[in-house]
């Protein structure tokens, strides 16, 4: 039987309450359904004293310079603002502590700063599919997945939110066993630990699945093809089909036409980029397959009811 746990959550500014709390009450619920106390946990903020969360709910924190004693793992809870954290003070405690610790990681947007203090050099991490694309820009070196969460070696990351309850219902298994964390995902009406290999989201493609196959594989086409867009007629003959059924299956299934949805995933595409990476306008709108900013900036008001440069400052 390993160690009693010691957990030592980090919480940044606008810490995300709903992966802390999903984390936490994992690790309540170990020790009371095994009848000992197998784990503990510790809550340290920059300012201690209460630390609101990103929903303005506040939890009383210790400062980083109080008594730490047998860390086991250390965990880094991040939320909005997370991206550009660099509070030298933070990043010399994730530093020495995560030398101590058996595992070390991020939930939530906690990874942008366990990235930027090294922890994640050589390993696998992952973050909220919104954040990926800022995370894959500031880390460009790193093996960066889409998957609901990553334990490589002693190293864990998560994409947030009800994430963090599968991985750490996985770091409980690990430990105990899956007998314990199963009895754990029924105490919560969950109905089974989803693997590390789950994707975080439902691709467009997959939605449609079910609908029409033929549907489904022209999206996962637009989807694989958003910096040089095909052309509907080679769009249609890569499922055997003709651009005017092609069109029939879009108004059935969609309710729009093909070139209006073709639209919608890339104008999409270029607003996650505005919000999570510093790239100008203008290299933006030729990742998303558009001649210049301004042929950007009509498709873009046109579905946003704003410009790429009002959407980026909001």
């Amino acid at each position: 039987m390993p160690d009693r746990g010691v957990f030592v959550f980090l919480l940044l500014p606008n810490y995300s309450l709903l992966a802390l709390s999903s984390a936490v009450e994992v690790l309540r619920a170990a020790n009371r359904l095994s009848r000992s106390e197998i784990y503990s946990w510790q809550l340290v903020s920059a300012d201690g004293g209460l630390y609101p969360s990103s929903g303005g709910l506040a939890l009383p924190t210790e400062t980083l310079d109080s008594p730490i004693t047998d860390i086991t793992h250390l965990v880094i809870c991040g939320g909005d603002g997370s991206d550009s954290l660099k509070d030298n003070k933070t990043l010399s405690f994730v530093r020495e502590h995560a030398r101590r610790a058996r595992l070390s990681g991020a939930i939530s947007d906690g990874s942008y700063l366990a990235a930027r203090a090294g922890l994640f050099n050589g390993y696998k991490s992952t973050i909220h599919w919104q954040c990926y694309d800022g995370y894959v820009e500031q880390n460009p070196d790193l093996h960066i997945t889409r998957q609901i969460y990553e334990i490589d070696r002693d190293r864990f990351s998560c994409a947030g939110g009800n994430a963090a309850f599968d991985l750490f219902l996985q770091l409980v298994e690990r430990d105990y066993g899956r007998h314990l964390s199963l009895e754990i995902a029924e105490n919560f009406v969950h109905s089974d630990i989803r693997p590390q290999v789950s994707p975080q989201r439902l691709n467009p493609s997959f939605k449609f699945a079910a609908s029409s196959p033929r549907l489904s594989g022209i999206i996962e086409h637009m989807e694989q093809n958003l910096e040089t867009p095909l052309s509907l007629p080679d769009l249609a003959k890569l499922v055997g089909i003709t651009a005017r059924q092609m069109d029939r299956i879009f108004q059935q299934y969609v309710g729009e036409s093909p070139s209006k949805f073709y639209m919608g995933l890339r104008v999409r595409r270029a607003a996650y980029l505005l919000r999570q990476t510093n790239l100008a306008i203008g290299e933006i709108a030729v990742a998303c397959g558009f001649a210049s900013s301004s042929h950007l900036a009509k498709h873009f008001q046109r579905i946003w009811r704003m410009s790429p440069r009002e959407y980026r400052i909001l």
